[in-house]
């Protein structure tokens, strides 16, 4: 059985639909915090079942009988939370539920060394991956097209946008259906020669040099210095 966390999110539940168009419903399980907010899902024979990265023992019932997991990365630093902790529980849960292959939502070019906080907790859940004596896969995606306006902020009010990028440009995940095609093959068992990281990313880059300029003005670009830490939506 496939097991998708995070499977009331909007990625999660996309990829759970689109597994459906691939394996039987009966093979595919989902994990969710509130699995009365899963009704969609049930209806279509998902397997639905509480799990709480937080609540080890919910995960063990959620992951009953897994043969591949597909953890969806958790934002609980949004809130206070510990993503790594999280991911921990799932994937020595994902093993003591007899899971062969653990496939994760990394993010492309994440690193040690990143100045974005985000890639940190990528690169550390990629090591317990390593580390797990597990098959895994981490889909290492570009920038979601939704976090194009966090990144932007108020550049289109002020005309002065700042990042990191000395060409201003970023490319994304590409489109939905790309990426969610690289999930639903890599979890529904037809890449079993894939191993480690896998990026996906559009064919297409996002020019943020150009994105805040207004009729009539031009937009101001600034790159940040190395070693420096702005705010997205601040780039004074």
């Amino acid at each position: 059985m496939i097991i998708v966390t995070g499977a009331t999110g909007q990625l999660g539940r996309a990829i759970v639909e689109s597994l459906v168009e691939r394996v039987p419903a009966s093979q595919v399980g989902a994990s969710v915090r509130d699995p009365a907010k899963a009704s969609a899902l049930a209806a279509l024979g998902v397997r639905v079942r509480r799990g709480d990265f937080d609540d080890p023992a919910s995960l063990a019932h959620a992951f009953e009988g897994a043969t591949q997991v597909l953890i969806v990365s958790s934002n609980a630093s949004a809130y206070g939370g510990d993503p790594l902790a999280q991911h921990r529980s799932a994937i020595e849960a994902a093993r003591a539920a007899g899971a062969r292959r653990i496939v994760y939502t990394s993010h492309m070019a994440a690193s040690s060394a990143s100045l974005f906080p985000p890639m940190l907790d990528h690169v550390a859940t990629e090591e317990m991956l390593r580390e797990s004596g597990l098959a895994w896969t981490a889909l290492r995606n570009g920038f979601y097209a939704s976090s194009g306006m966090m990144f932007i902020g108020d550049a289109l009010k002020t005309g002065a946008l700042g990042r990191c990028s000395k060409n201003g440009c970023a490319r994304g995940a590409g489109g939905r259906e790309g990426f969610l095609d690289n999930a639903r093959r890599s979890g529904g068992g037809c890449c079993d020669h894939l191993g480690g990281r896998r990026t996906v990313r559009g064919s297409n880059t996002t020019a943020y040099r150009f994105t805040c300029a207004r009729p009539g003005r031009p937009g101001r670009y600034r790159v940040w210095a190395t070693g420096a830490t702005r705010s997205p939506a601040n780039p004074s």
